[in-house]
């Protein structure tokens, strides 16, 4: 039996709602940015966060490219399911602590704030962590268990790339601030580095 249509509706329906958090936040940061020549001057901006961006976007094709030929299981079907919810919730909690901060570039601004409440008390780049859990939710939806560790373990060396970017903007901004955030708070996986 192949997956069903069900499946890749469940699946696309996770993506629905983990791509509206991520536009509507987006669009409502543009709008209520203020982006005057001499606030842009004065940022920290680093376009090497890009490549990690491109390769978290490689895991998901390779999710997505080597399609399983069964079903899921009703538990995994369940488990999934959860994973995706609870990385849904992560993901819309971070960007709605970080603000006007949201961006898919890695820029930290002069007017920048040190985020640590909310998930970023859990874990520093939560948006990270809520994406790898949309990566495994879809994994164990509709790929090969072989396909999505190699996913995992692409998504993971893009996002190790994007982590160490940001994080040395931030400890440019922030400086022993952030090195003591970075020293309570793990990376972007709880009980981890």
């Amino acid at each position: 039996m192949r997956i069903g249509w069900w499946t890749i509706a469940v699946v696309y329906g996770y993506w629905v709602l983990y791509s509206l958090i991520l536009i509507v936040q987006f669009r409502r940061v543009r709008r209520d940015r203020s982006e005057s020549e001499q606030a842009r001057r004065n940022d920290y901006r680093d376009p090497r966060s890009m490549w990690g961006l491109a390769l978290e976007g490689v895991s998901f094709m390779v999710v997505w490219s080597f399609m399983e030929q069964h079903p899921p299981t009703f538990g995994v079907t369940i488990a999934a399911t959860a994973l995706a919810v609870v990385s849904i919730l992560m993901t819309w909690a971070a960007v709605r602590e970080l603000g006007l901060h949201f961006r898919i570039k890695a820029v930290v601004t002069t007017d920048h704030e040190l985020i640590h409440t909310g998930p970023y008390a859990l874990v520093r780049h939560p948006i990270y962590l809520g994406l790898m859990g949309m990566l495994l939710a879809t994994g164990l939806m509709v790929s090969r268990v072989w396909s999505l560790l190699l996913a995992t373990a692409i998504f993971i060396a893009g996002t190790e790339i994007r982590v160490s970017v940001e994080e040395n903007l931030l400890r440019k901004r922030f400086g022993p601030e952030f090195d003591h955030y970075r020293s309570r708070v793990k990376a972007y996986v709880p009980f981890v580095r």
